[in-house]
């Protein structure tokens, strides 16, 4: 499944499956049996295994785990890391384990008996929280990891190595990094976003009888993946003109930031639009003069009969805060009917004045990182970043735009409620000017005649997918944001599209 739900979502998908037929029991008893079936594939006969088990439904997956190795041959043991008051469910099947010769331990326990069961064991299963943690793991639990970290011995994870926040990729300094995380019915946010996407190791999703229907009616989201980029990128007609493929207008660049309107206009014509007018100061366009001779040129004061001409328009790339700059701004939306994409400087001036963010509902995307998006929605960053999704879908919705919020993963959230989690790129787009590349190849998917979101979905994919060409060549540490629009053309021709 490529959708992705969080722990509410997954509260809701449970409860929806179990009121048609698939009972929470059956759950958990599918849950247990196929993390048995997978640590087999790794184990030989006789092979001794210590699962950890918390108090919750996850140990309790881990309690049919270790009933299913023992009747599949290997040797289980359990060790209780959160003492042994357990939900009902776990209950029941700490239960079904009576008589089977399972040993069941529960902490403290002596060195000694520790380091046995870490000798013995060919694999450690954790089945402590999986999607319930949040916070800072208990003190008692970090001493524990580290044995088992220096033990050497494989960890496979239930839903979630312990410490990490599925929800918002927070990790606990003491993670129990995982070789493997099984994740149940589908994938998890924390399995993909940077910050906890390494603690996690390989990721591998268990059917376990939640359909993708109850999902996605519970509130799961998208993958963004190929497939949904290739939308955005509209099939190129043999016998096109350059009128064919699209007028954009630019209204970026400043006199101390000519690089941010040269990024853009760049990325936006390597992305394929036909035509390209450049509305900036006169030191600005004497360098694009110099480096983009495809461009069309003009100052500020030419942006009346601009309009007319553009099929969409982008704004705020290196365009500087100042009274000129909102009047322009005002002006734009004014007079401009067609599609906009808003960066930078331009959303600092929708944060600044509601009433020309209003002017954007129905036909703008809007390209905020963490930062932007703060001050757009009066939170803090460290608020946006505990709910990015339910924030960004929300204020998607309310304004009726297309929000791309950009961080190392980057969230897309259309006006109807869609929405979807970009996991690829690497940190050499951590540079500035990587936002203005982004930018252009949106407004360039636009000009060309994509739906507003399909062309958000095709520039987040192509961005990132040149930035891992241009890595590939050149590492995170030395790519430049100009190789990624150097490689955009390449990441393009990886889609299937008919040219």
């Amino acid at each position: 499944m490529a959708v992705i739900a969080t722990a509410a979502v997954m509260r809701t998908a449970e409860a929806l499956a179990d009121s048609a037929g698939v009972s929470y029991a059956e759950l958990m008893e599918r849950a247990g049996m196929l993390a048995a079936q997978a640590a087999a594939q790794s184990l030989s006969p006789g092979d001794r295994v210590l699962i950890l088990c918390g108090k919750g439904n996850n140990g309790g997956d881990g309690l049919v785990m270790a009933r299913v190795l023992h009747e599949a041959g290997f040797v289980p043991a359990v060790l209780f890391t959160m003492g042994t008051r357990l939900s009902p469910l776990a209950q029941h099947n700490l239960e079904r384990l009576d008589g089977s010769g399972v040993e069941v331990y529960d902490l403290p326990l002596s060195d000694a008996e520790l380091s046995r069961l870490l000798s013995d064991a060919s694999l450690v299963v954790d089945a402590v929280f999986g999607t319930g943690f949040s916070g800072a793991l208990p003190g008692h639990l970090p001493p524990l990891f580290a044995r088992i970290t220096q033990s050497g011995r494989p960890v496979m994870a239930l839903d979630a190595p312990s410490g990490v926040n599925l929800d918002t990729g927070a990790a606990d300094e003491h993670t129990l990094r995982a070789a493997q995380t099984l994740s149940f019915a589908c994938l998890k946010p924390g399995h993909l976003l940077k910050s906890s996407s390494a603690l996690c190791g390989r990721r591998t999703v268990l059917d376990i009888g939640i359909t993708e229907d109850q999902l996605r009616r519970a509130g799961a989201f998208d993958r963004l993946d190929a497939a949904a980029a290739s939308r955005g990128v509209l099939p190129r007609p043999a016998d096109g003109h350059k009128g064919s493929f699209g007028r954009l207008l630019a209204v970026c660049g400043s006199g101390l930031m000519s690089g941010a309107a040269l990024l853009s206009c760049e990325s936006a014509l390597r992305s394929g639009v036909g035509m390209l007018r450049l509305l900036s100061s006169q030191p600005v366009l004497a360098a694009a003069a110099a480096r983009l001779p495809e461009c069309l040129l003009g100052l500020p004061e030419n942006l009346g009969s601009a309009l007319d001409w553009a099929d969409a328009a982008l704004c705020g790339c290196g365009l500087s805060v100042c009274a000129e700059t909102r009047l322009r701004l005002r002006r734009l939306l004014d007079g401009f009917s067609g599609p906009l994409v808003i960066d930078a400087d331009g959303l600092t001036l929708l944060a600044e004045d509601r009433a020309l963010l209003r002017r954007t509902a129905g036909r703008a995307v809007l390209t905020p990182h963490m930062g932007e998006m703060a001050r757009l929605c009066s939170l803090s960053v460290d608020e946006i970043r505990q709910k990015r999704f339910d924030i960004a879908a929300r204020f998607a919705q309310e304004h009726r735009v297309t929000l791309v919020l950009k961080d190392s993963c980057t969230t897309v959230a259309a006006p109807d409620g869609r929405l979807w989690l970009f996991d690829g790129g690497n940190s050499g787009l951590a540079k500035g000017g990587s936002g203005d590349v982004l930018a252009g190849a949106i407004a360039s998917f636009a000009a060309q005649g994509a739906d507003l979101t399909d062309a958000a979905l095709a520039g987040v994919w192509l961005h990132g997918a040149a930035a891992d060409l241009a890595c590939d060549e050149l590492g995170e540490r030395g790519m430049l944001p100009s190789d990624v629009v150097r490689y955009l053309p390449r990441a393009i021709r990886t889609l299937t599209v008919s040219e």
